[in-house]
């Protein structure tokens, strides 16, 4: 069985009961089975791991509020030239109708950014990308009738080098922004395809982190000659990966 809603085994059905009945007077109605389910899968349905890991989740919507998120909070104005940093392109859905977005890394002025943001402000532009986009993948989800609750990063690190990275504080913004991420948005992330095979190496020693220790963030391609022919490749229609980052050897 998956773990998704519509195919659970019978413990599986047993462990969402019981959570939901655990936290039946927290949840908001955007906390559904689908979410539940999220969370369980990341523990492996081990129900006090999960049960620990969702009360943190609640304590950190207290403080960052998914509906205010989602459809009010604005970027300040003195930080709104980094949108296009925050918020990374959509190239298109793939056959599943999740959303496929570009992170181009290289061409980023990474340092540059850090100069415009305050460490503790850092948090509410990840959250509101965040929920922005699970905003839209839910107006999708009524759209298609499939639900949609993951996202698909190409990320390309063409003209990536050691002066765009080598910062204590470049690498501690990163570091929260993934522990932010896994703790929050669990089993959200389907595939990362990094792309350009100059940094193989840098960019495995980066993402091999203990910290990714489940969820979606293990579905990691190195290979970027799968462009389109790696099975997982399969299922994202043609010409949703631009000509210039399909690479083969």
């Amino acid at each position: 069985m998956s773990g998704h809603l519509g195919d659970l085994s019978p413990s599986q059905e047993q462990a969402l009961e019981e959570l939901r009945e655990i936290f039946k007077d927290e949840l908001l109605p955007q906390q559904d089975d689908h979410l539940l389910l999220q969370f369980l899968r990341a523990k492996k349905f081990d129900l006090k791991k999960t049960e620990e890991m969702f009360s943190r989740h609640l304590e950190f919507r207290k403080e960052f509020p998914e509906e205010y998120y989602a459809k009010e909070y604005q970027l300040p104005k003195n930080i709104a030239i980094l949108r296009d940093f925050l918020m990374p392109p959509v190239l298109g859905y793939d056959k599943d109708g999740c959303p496929v977005r570009l992170v181009q890394v290289g061409y980023q002025d990474i340092k540059g950014a850090l100069c415009c943001v305050r460490p503790s402000e850092l948090p509410k532009y990840i959250v509101w990308f965040l929920d922005t986009d699970k905003e839209e993948m839910r107006k999708r989800s009524r759209e298609t009738g499939i639900h949609i609750d993951k996202r698909t990063f190409i990320i390309d690190l063409d003209g990536l080098n050691l002066m765009h990275i080598y910062r204590r504080d470049v690498y501690e913004m990163a570091l929260a922004s993934l522990k932010l991420y896994e703790n929050n948005y669990p089993e959200n992330l389907k595939v990362a395809f990094i792309i350009n095979r100059g940094w193989k190496e840098t960019s495995q020693s980066y993402h091999s982190d203990p910290l990714l220790g489940y969820g979606g963030s293990r579905a990691i391609l190195m290979e970027t000659q799968l462009a389109h022919t790696g099975e997982n490749i399969k299922s994202y229609p043609n010409g949703i990966i631009p000509k210039e980052h399909e690479y083969f050897e």
